[in-house]
């Protein structure tokens, strides 16, 4: 509370509480989130079957399966990045001259991730691990589609016995901070990267205001889902959906558990960690403690009408 004078009465004095509003409005939104996390988990509780066509399918031609209405949400729910049409490319990147699918998947660090696609000049991109979450939810709820399903069971195996898919998203657990589409500047000094790495794309930066994160399966995760503010804000930010627990439908889809993995010795990490999201041999894994050269398959998605990302 903090004095003040009331105008044109310089000798009353009153109490006046100049971060009531901003309270109140805080309260108004967090109370409006837990509504809204409450009407997922209650839609999330009955059958998940799939969706009917809405009539936007695939080009069979361009390599490329058409999803609409794909949004990532921040920890308010808010929207933070939001397509009317995204296209998924159907294949992880391989290599062309090697017929051997099991052998020829092409395998990328983050950075390399990033520029690979940046650099075909057509407006592909990496994902980040949110948006991704979001295709993986709209891939599932499309899973009767062959070709959709064909996609969505590549996070299970892409032909070599494992799923996972780079993403353009990376952790500094230094500062404590999930960041999507990193800049230059979010990587460590002795990772080398283009200076226009993202170039033209918004990053989004979130505090992990919790102090133990730790390994954890999904599910157990969201059923302590309102009593620990910090974690939820942690996976809502990470995973970028309206209710999380999609994702630990689309693991039993594909008969496994679906686990946060992270680092034990998070205080010691002084450079960010890379994220990446499948199957291993044990669980779904969303995996966000790895070194930041480490590599795996990698996917690129982009616009309609995109004409290309400036270089």
């Amino acid at each position: 509370m903090s004095e003040a004078n009331v105008l044109g009465q310089r000798t009353r004095r009153v109490n006046i509480d100049y971060g009531l509003a901003a309270r109140v409005n805080k309260e108004v939104a967090e109370e409006l989130r837990l509504k809204r996390i409450e009407s997922k988990k209650k839609n999330s509780s009955k059958d998940p079957s799939p969706v009917k066509e809405s009539g936007i399918v695939a080009d069979s031609g361009s390599g490329f399966f058409l999803l609409p209405e794909i949004a990532c949400f921040d920890e308010y729910l808010n929207y933070n990045e939001k397509y009317e049409r995204l296209m998924v490319k159907k294949d992880v990147e391989r290599d062309p001259k090697n017929p051997d699918m099991s052998r020829n998947r092409i395998s990328m660090d983050t950075a390399g991730g990033i520029n690979h696609f940046a650099g075909q000049g057509n407006g592909m991109f990496l994902p980040s691990l949110a948006l991704t979450c979001n295709i993986l939810e709209a891939l599932y709820d499309r899973r009767s589609n062959p070709e959709a399903r064909k996609i969505l069971m590549q996070y299970k195996d892409t032909g070599f016995g494992q799923g996972w898919h780079m993403q353009n998203t990376i952790v500094n657990w230094e500062t404590r901070t999930i960041i999507h589409y990193p800049q230059k500047s979010d990587f460590a000094p002795c990772y080398s990267t283009s200076p226009d790495i993202n170039s033209g794309r918004p990053t989004e930066r979130y505090k992990i205001n919790y102090s133990k994160i730790d390994n954890e399966p999904l599910e157990k995760a969201l059923e302590q889902w309102g009593t620990r503010r910090g974690y939820d804000n942690f996976i809502q930010s990470l995973m970028g959906l309206s209710y999380p627990h999609v994702l630990v439908d689309i693991g039993k889809y594909f008969g496994k558990e679906t686990q946060i993995y992270v680092l034990r010795n998070q205080a010691g990490i002084k450079v960010p960690r890379a994220v990446m999201i499948g199957c291993d041999e044990d669980s779904f894994k969303i995996e966000i403690g790895m070194r930041i050269g480490s590599s795996c398959s990698a996917r690129g998605v982009k616009k309609p009408d995109a004409k290309g990302d400036k270089k």
